[in-house]
Parts: structure tokens; sequence; C-alpha cells
């Protein structure tokens, strides 16, 4: 009855007719049918096939709905698909399938009559602004389609069944490979590395720009080394280069010894008291590198674990993931009291 209101407002408009079809038994189904009569740019068509409702569909030029109550409106983007704008009460999921003077233009509500009946003076009128909302129409509503409703759909239970079974915590490249969805059922992490545990496996992430994942299946480890790490190569460098400047000082000095005189003479004349200390400070600067060396030698020597096994290369885990050993010990418990539980049957026959 809205739209024959909206008819009623236009009738003076012979360039614009008003088509209303769908089935009905009921008494505002007759109160439609009679109203359309009394008009001469309304026509009730009744029960249409869905031949006859695609052809319908295809010649209008708008579609009005002044639902009052509406869930999503499939019949606004059976529309929208052919291109045709849609003129809507906004209500329910009209509200955001057709965005106001992109796909369609919305009025205030189901009542407003007088604001549908501009809504399409305006439309007939502008012929570019009709493109326009055709183009956005056809393009919102291929968003609908079952096929990328499933894959979207599809791509929702995904996140959620890897959010609920901490897959998430897994890069993207590791999942991808994953044929069936697996349990994380622990994650650690320490600085740059990261652990997390399945029910299968161990997948290890290492580095800061270039993170490299290591998978490693629990039976890979056959045995796990307490171990400490030392910095020696930091140590070796250290000592290198204060036996470099130490022979340089006496043989070849890197920095020649007027350089250094004019150094200790500015010095001095400012600070007259500590011409001893820095005559005794660049004698001894040879000193500073295997210093340096050997702090960051004694405060890098790190505690940790190794994870060895027969076809694994050494894996080491600092102290800090003492509980991801401990897992990694639970499984493998609970995995050989599990073989030992079997029993062994033994199968005879007697042979002629």
């Amino acid at each position: 009855m809205g739209v024959l209101q909206v008819a009623e407002k236009l009738r003076d408009r012979t360039d614009i007719h008003f088509v209303v079809a769908g089935s009905g038994d009921s008494e505002y189904a007759h109160k439609v049918r009679n109203r359309a009569e009394q008009l001469p740019n309304a026509t009730y068509m009744g029960e249409i096939n869905e031949k006859e409702k695609l052809q319908l569909i295809k010649a209008s030029y708008l579609n009005i709905l002044l639902s009052r109550m509406e869930a999503l409106g499939l019949a606004q983007l059976e529309f929208m698909f052919q291109g045709v704008p849609v003129i809507t009460s906004g209500v329910g999921g009209q509200s955001w399938i057709v965005r106001n003077g992109r796909e369609g233009i919305q009025v205030n509500g189901p009542a407003d009559v007088e604001g549908a009946a501009r809504a399409v003076i305006e439309l007939v009128g502008d012929r570019s602004k009709w493109q326009k909302c055709s183009a956005n129409a056809r393009e919102r509503a291929s968003d609908f389609t079952f096929t990328k409703l499933i894959s979207k759909l599809d791509e929702a239970i995904t996140k959620e069944i890897e959010s609920e079974t901490g897959l998430a915590e897994l890069p993207t490249e590791v999942r991808s490979t994953l044929s069936e969805p697996e349990m994380v059922a622990r994650t650690w992490s320490h600085g740059t590395q990261k652990v997390a545990a399945t029910n299968e496996r161990l997948f290890i992430q290492q580095g800061l720009l270039s993170r490299s994942t290591i998978e490693i299946p629990y039976s890979s480890v056959n045995s796990i080394e307490h171990m400490r790490r030392y910095r020696w190569g930091t140590l070796l460098i250290g000592a290198g280069l204060s036996v470099v400047m130490f022979t340089q000082h006496y043989v070849s000095p890197i920095i020649s010894r007027t350089l250094t005189s004019k150094v200790v003479l500015l010095v001095t004349s400012i600070l007259p008291t500590i011409k001893l200390q820095l005559s005794q400070f660049l004698a001894n600067i040879w000193l500073i590198p295997i210093s340096i060396a050997l702090l960051l030698f004694l405060g890098g020597a790190r505690r940790g674990f190794a994870l060895h096994g027969a076809r694994l290369v050494p894996i080491y885990l600092p102290q800090s993931f003492g509980e991801t050993v401990q897992y990694i010990r639970e499984l493998q418990d609970q995995g050989q009291s599990s073989k030992s539980s079997t029993p062994n049957r033994t199968v005879s026959r007697n042979v002629e």
C-alpha cells in the first residue's frame, strides 16, 4: 500500500508506471489489488513465475521497497544484481545493503511516502545519477552471490577454528601445509624465538626480520642436551683487536705520535691535573677491546637445551624454554607408556 501511495502522488506523471507482483489471498492483498485497479499508473500482476519475474526485473527502471520489517531483503538483491537502483525504507538489512546515494536512495522509514516520491522523480530525471547507482548496485549485489557468501563463510569458520585450536599462533605458510587442523596446546616466546606445540609436532620460529619456522615431530627428538653457550667468537675478536693495537703502538702506530701529543697538550692545557692519567690511558688503550669482549663473553653465557635426533640438526633453545622441554618429555613419556600397555598377541598355526 505504501508503494501505491507513492503512485498516487505521481499519478500525473504519465512517463512513470508502478508494477506490483506477488501472490496473496489475505484481506490485505485484496486491498492492494483493489487500490491498484483504481490508479491509472499502477498495475497489480498477482503471482508470476521465475521467468516472468526475471523479465520484469530486467524491464524495471527502479525498484521501490517500503518494507516495515526486513531481515535481509532478497528481492532488492535480485533487482540490484540486474543493475536496477533501489528506493528503500532502510529497515533491517536494507539499511546497509543499499547505501544512501550509492546503490539507491534511503527514505525516512516505510511511512515516508513524500520522500519516496521525490526519490523516484530524482532518479528518473537524473540519468547520470541513475547510471552511477545502477553500476554500484550491480557491483554491490555481486558480493552476495552464493559462491562468494559460502567462500566468506568458509573463511570465517576457518578463522574461528584457527582461533579456537590455537592455529592462529602459527605462521600462515605453516597453516597452509597442514592437511588436517592440529590443536595447538601450548605456546612459548622469548626474544626473537617462538615455539608452538600441537598434538603432533613442535613449530619453532626464529629470527627478527627474516623469520624462519622449523617443524619437528616429537618422534624425531631422540635426546635433549643440557648445555651452556659461550660467545667464543666475540672473545677471540676482542683479543685479536687488542693484540693488533698493542703491537702497532710500538711498531707502526695507527695514530701518529705527533697527533697523540697534540691531543695530550690540548687536554692538559684545559685540565692540567689530568696529564698523567691521560698518558696512562693512551698507553693502555689496547686493553679496551679485550675488556669489552670479556664483558660480552661473560654476560652472554647462556644455559639452554639442544634437541638432538637421528636426522635432526641440533636445535638450541634458551633456558627460558624449560617448560617446552618439560612438555616434550611428558608427550614422549605418554607415548612410551601407551606402547608398553599394548599387549603382545601371538598367532600360531599348525602346518602339515
